[in-house]
């Protein structure tokens, strides 16, 4: 664990949107760990045979689809509105801030082995779900497969 975030003068690759799909320390589990730039994070531990993805797009809806749907617009178009409003509003804690450069890093430097869905290159809601039960019923998932969706 990593106790203290030293300063760092530009973010990560150009990430920002993602969930990554990660083993998890409950043997028939993943954690999901849903991250969306100027929000803090969202872990999520699911089942491999999860049926009920109800909290899944919960979360998918406050993170990333919400805005569009309050507003009657398309997700992508909304989706570059929300990206604005929130670089113009500081909504993270220095904690939260630490964790997100934590994450990024992370990500940064170990791409190439982790599962992620890009969110920037997703238009639906549906597609995300299909891509998520993929991951998560997939029993090589946590070994070797790599899908990433990219803009």
């Amino acid at each position: 664990q990593q106790l203290e975030v030293h300063e760092r003068a530009t973010r990560y690759g150009n990430l920002k949107n993602f969930i990554a799909i990660l083993p998890s320390s409950l043997e028939k589990s993943l954690e999901l760990l849903f991250v969306k730039d100027g929000l803090p994070l969202q872990r999520y531990e699911i089942l491999k045979n999860a049926v009920n993805f109800s909290e899944v797009e919960r979360i998918l809806d406050k993170m990333y689809y919400e805005f569009a749907k309050a507003n009657g617009r398309s997700s992508l178009r909304a989706k570059v509105l929300l990206d604005a409003n929130i670089q113009d509003d500081n909504t993270l804690t220095d904690i939260e801030t630490g964790e997100m450069d934590i994450v990024l890093s992370w990500v940064d430097i170990n791409k190439d082995r982790v599962n992620y869905i890009n969110m920037d290159a997703i238009c639906s809601k549906e597609e995300c779900l299909r891509l998520l039960k993929d991951y998560i019923r997939d029993e090589e998932t946590t070994q070797k497969k790599h899908f990433r969706v990219f803009g």
